[in-house]
């Protein structure tokens, strides 16, 4: 039945998903099924003869057909993406994935962000890889959120003019940069100063 959790063993794996096994008939999990993660192949999860738990989303009678998931048995991490993330706040993450149009960036264990390639630098970019590679680490503002459709958009551009930003005061960086800068400055003023001083004495 529909909704139903069973327990079955994985019988084979493909590109496209695992099949499993049921007590006398198979169903497919789906690649796009088996996590709320990106997943680039079923077998980085799932192993043949695994014992698994899967929710039954659909039953095709006439087609002896059963489509199955894994990931609706964990929390929708969407769901709370409104609560935990918003517009203009900068986050750390891993590149997971370079596509000729950008890339995508791992939020936390089960979300990732679109780095569009034109929110990659202030500066046209012919290639991605030019810029970003799989496995950087790097901190991106959140320049869109719509957790209905699953989308997070990101970018990088401010990470290239954050010096220049700072130093006319409209770095829209994160905090702590800004105060680190400026008591680098203000060190330096205070070293100056200091120096001045001691010419004074010296010269009295």
């Amino acid at each position: 039945e529909i909704g139903e959790v069973r327990d079955g063993r994985v019988t084979s794996i493909k590109d496209f998903g695992a099949f499993v096994d049921l007590g006398g008939i198979e169903g497919l999990v789906h690649i796009s099924e088996l996590s709320w993660a990106r997943i680039a192949h079923p077998q980085d999860v799932l192993a043949i003869g695994d014992t698994v738990k899967v929710f039954i989303l659909g039953v095709d009678k006439e087609n002896r057909r059963i489509s199955l998931g894994m990931k609706q048995l964990e929390p929708d991490p969407w769901v709370e993406v409104s609560k935990n993330f918003e517009v203009g706040q900068y986050v750390s993450g891993v590149i997971t994935r370079v596509v000729p149009f950008g890339a995508f960036m791992r939020i936390n264990k089960n979300i990732e962000g679109l780095i569009h390639i034109s929110e990659l630098t202030q500066d046209h970019v012919e290639s991605v890889t030019d810029v970003v590679k799989e496995g950087d680490t790097v901190t991106a503002k959140i320049i869109k959120l719509v957790p209905d459709e699953q989308k997070i958009g990101l970018s990088l551009k401010d990470n290239f003019n954050v010096a220049a930003n700072l130093n006319d005061g409209t770095s829209s960086a994160p905090v702590e940069k800004a105060e680190s800068h400026t008591e680098a400055v203000e060190a330096v003023d205070t070293t100056e100063k200091e120096a001045v001083q001691e010419e004074v004495l010296s010269a009295e």
